[in-house]
């Protein structure tokens, strides 16, 4: 599935692993681990940071590909403290997606618990076990569009 997009995150190897222990900040201020941030037994984790227009463009392209199991099984991680976090969703996520749940990396926790050199990533999570991830520079997110929704519209 992933192999057509010429995308796959070089970290392809380490796929199929349990989702790793990791703490992120809750738009409240209150901690969340890492194995309770989604209810679903799919869903995507989409790591983005601050000042990356392809995580800018990542974010708005969420507002074309929304569907009710898309905002439901999305999980937004941002590489910023709480606060900072917060003015990045409100500024960047768009309205039509904004029940999407989002978190704060205040300490990087997160992005070296998953091994990330960087943003944007959106990984494939599923009962609790990574299955793939995509990662890098993503000029057209519209070509992820399919990948992540029959992901989440299983």
């Amino acid at each position: 599935m992933l192999a057509a997009l010429g995308s796959v995150s070089p970290a392809a190897a380490r796929e199929q692993r349990p989702l790793p222990a990791f703490s992120v900040t809750a738009a409240d201020g209150t901690s969340r681990a890492s194995a309770a941030l989604s209810a679903e037994p799919r869903w995507i984790l989409v790591y983005v940071a601050p000042g990356s227009r392809s995580c800018a463009r990542l974010l708005q392209s969420l507002k074309d590909w929304q569907s009710p199991q898309l905002t439901a099984r999305t999980i937004v991680v941002v590489r910023a403290a709480q606060a900072a976090a917060a003015g990045y969703i409100a500024e960047r996520l768009p309205a039509e997606v904004a029940g999407v749940a989002w978190y704060a990396d205040q300490a990087g926790a997160a992005a070296q618990a998953l091994e990330l050199t960087g943003a944007p990533v959106i990984v494939g999570v599923e009962r609790g076990e990574i299955k793939w991830s995509i990662s890098g520079v993503l000029n057209d997110p519209t070509s992820l569009e399919s990948v992540v929704r029959s992901w989440v519209e299983y």
